[in-house]
């Protein structure tokens, strides 16, 4: 029972996901304002690092469940969770550059999906309790 509970959980998670991104989809093409410009770009990172804590969150449980003071370890926080976004930024600023000079592009949408996901999967696995 309790499997088939988690499997609407996530069906409700997914739908609810795929509307939000739809919506910011359609901010990008009526933007007016610039608090509309933010929540387009703000509002997918968002939901693809909260998938990813998501993925990681029976590790989050147990730590819960565990008694102590909760602690970060820096070099899984940086290394596993904050690098691989720093390289996309600049990898999407070069080719940003790159593309406006060739005639081939290179589409970084499913890629960055992907880091973003596992940016909120190793910085909730960077938490522990002692």
């Amino acid at each position: 029972m309790m499997h088939i509970i988690n499997l609407i959980a996530w069906c409700i998670f997914l739908i609810i996901t795929g509307l939000l991104l739809e919506l910011t989809n359609g901010w990008y093409h009526i933007t007016t304002s610039k608090t509309l410009d933010v929540f387009s770009v703000a509002t997918p990172i968002a939901i693809f690092i909260l998938f990813g804590v998501l993925l990681a969150s029976k590790h989050l449980i147990k730590q819960h469940r565990i008694y102590g003071e909760w602690k970060i370890q820096y070099s899984k926080f940086i290394l596993l969770g904050i690098f691989p976004v720093m390289l996309l930024l600049v990898l999407d600023i070069t080719l940003n550059k790159v593309n406006a000079y060739t005639v081939a592009k290179f589409d970084l949408y499913p890629l960055s999906i992907l880091v973003l996901v596992i940016c909120g999967y190793y910085s909730s696995q960077s938490l522990y309790k002692e």
